[in-house]
């Protein structure tokens, strides 16, 4: 599986047979930017725009409500915060013939 199978596989929330650990890891890895980068755009919704929510009558985000949003989003991202673990991987051993 390469890199755009990967996140692929996590936007489209498909079940994946995980084989070794560097798949794991770039599942992990791509969820995780997918999920910021997802909050980070709605911190840049502009003020005065209508959100609707399912069985509820549209309202602007003005005011209180626009602070109170961004604080939301600002938890969300606090809350995603960074992995606790980086990435290394090891070059493979060379083979010699």
């Amino acid at each position: 599986m390469n890199a755009q199978d990967t996140t692929q596989a996590v936007n489209d929330d498909e079940l994946l047979a995980i084989s070794d650990m560097d798949q794991m890891v770039d599942l992990v890895t791509n969820w995780h930017a997918h999920q910021v980068a997802t909050v980070m755009h709605l911190l840049e919704v502009p003020d005065s725009v209508s959100i609707v929510m399912e069985g509820e009558e549209p309202f602007a985000i003005t005011g209180d409500i626009q602070k109170g949003y961004n604080l939301g989003i600002t938890l969300a991202l606090n809350y995603l915060g960074k992995l606790p673990f980086t990435a290394m991987y090891e070059d493979p051993e060379p083979t010699t013939h």
